[in-house]
């Protein structure tokens, strides 16, 4: 019986994902479905509960909602003895801390998982999704090298992977997440000719995945390109244009710090500045996390090392 209500659980999981239903009745269905794991004492089907609503915050970009669900549903699975389960939940907050900047967490959890699935010499698809967690972290510190030698690793596990009780779309999705990383580091190697080759694959992957989100990203990579590979600023006001467009007018906090942020290690201090600066105008009239304040006042400061091709 539990294994049905799980199963209907990963169906909503997908749909979130998906854009397929909209979040009102997302969130009313999880809050029916978490009475009911509670009511009948599932804790499984409790902790998958509580891990999609993670899920439906981090798509609605509420990180620090999305984050307390997924702290509960950890918390609640210690007594699971399901070490895929607990690796997903490990994956989600590394990722969230990740992106909100508070790296002590984030690199903790990010770490801690990936040391779980080395041991355990796992290749689920929730194994593609920590190597995907730890390559983001050392992307975020400059660390190029590091991303690359896990990037290798991911692709090689990637060709093997057992999707168990997960869906197509959710194997497609990291694989569009880990071309686009691909292109970052053509990027920052300054190889045009395989930057295109990698951009190429990931233009495919985004109009098939049909997200704003995903398509955020190859515009930003492009914005990458036309200033470090062409030293072409027209070009990249082009797509910094097209990038506001598609966000209705405002680029959101977390894009912001991620553009300023790989622009200062790869020698754009001017257009670095004016991505933290838009940060520190958000921060004056409402909450950041302090992490996110520090590194936007870092490389406000000139203080990040460019990386050297």
């Amino acid at each position: 019986m539990e294994k049905v209500f799980i199963q209907k659980i990963f169906q909503i999981t997908e749909q979130i994902l998906r854009r397929d239903i909209d979040d009102d009745t997302a969130l009313k269905e999880l809050q029916s479905h978490l009475k009911k794991a509670q009511q009948m004492g599932l804790q499984h089907y409790e902790v998958e509960v509580l891990n999609t609503f993670g899920v439906l915050y981090a798509m609605k970009n509420n990180s620090s909602q999305a984050i307390s669900y997924w702290e509960k549903a950890l918390e609640k699975s210690s007594d699971l003895n399901d070490i895929d389960t607990s690796l997903k939940l490990l994956s989600n907050l590394a990722s969230s801390l990740l992106e909100i900047w508070d790296l002590d967490k984030g690199v903790a959890y990010a770490q801690k998982s990936l040391q779980i699935v080395e041991t355990n010499q796992m290749n689920t698809l929730t194994s593609l999704y920590i190597y995907a967690a730890n390559i983001d972290m050392w992307m975020m510190q400059g660390r190029y090298q590091q991303a690359e030698a896990l990037y290798k690793t991911f692709w090689t596990m990637a060709e093997t992977t057992s999707l168990q009780n997960y869906s197509r779309f959710e194997y497609a999705q990291i694989i569009t997440a880990m071309y686009d990383v691909r292109a970052q580091l053509d990027i920052v190697a300054r190889n045009a000719s395989s930057f295109q080759t990698h951009i190429n694959m990931v233009t495919s992957l985004v109009e098939q995945m049909n997200r704003d989100d995903f398509i955020a990203l190859l515009l930003i990579e492009h914005l990458y390109e036309a200033l470090i590979l062409q030293d072409n600023d027209s070009s990249a006001r082009e797509y910094e244009s097209k990038l506001i467009a598609l966000y209705q007018g405002t680029i959101p906090l977390v894009r912001l710090m991620q553009m300023a942020n790989f622009l200062a290690y790869n020698a754009q201090p001017v257009w670095a500045r004016k991505y933290a600066q838009q940060v520190l105008d958000i921060a004056a009239h409402e909450f950041i996390p302090a992490p996110m304040f520090k590194k936007a006042q870092a490389i406000m400061q000139g203080e990040i090392q460019p990386n050297t091709p």
